[in-house]
């Protein structure tokens, strides 16, 4: 994440694209925070959650 916003303004994007996708990322993290925690306690299976939480930062 630290160099993403020196990749997008070599691409063309301007800074305000650039605060825009690094404060939604925040926003969604702060955003499922909870309700992922909630539903890895009440399930009791947290290996399936870590994973797909690998999976979807990898994209």
């Amino acid at each position: 994440m630290p160099t993403f916003p020196v990749y997008a303004e070599g691409l063309g994007a301007s800074l305000t694209m650039v605060g825009l996708i690094i404060a939604s990322y925040g926003f969604v993290q702060f955003a499922l925070r909870i309700p992922i925690g909630y539903l890895s306690d009440r399930r009791g299976a947290r290996l399936p959650f870590i994973l797909i939480g690998l999976l979807a930062n990898a994209v």
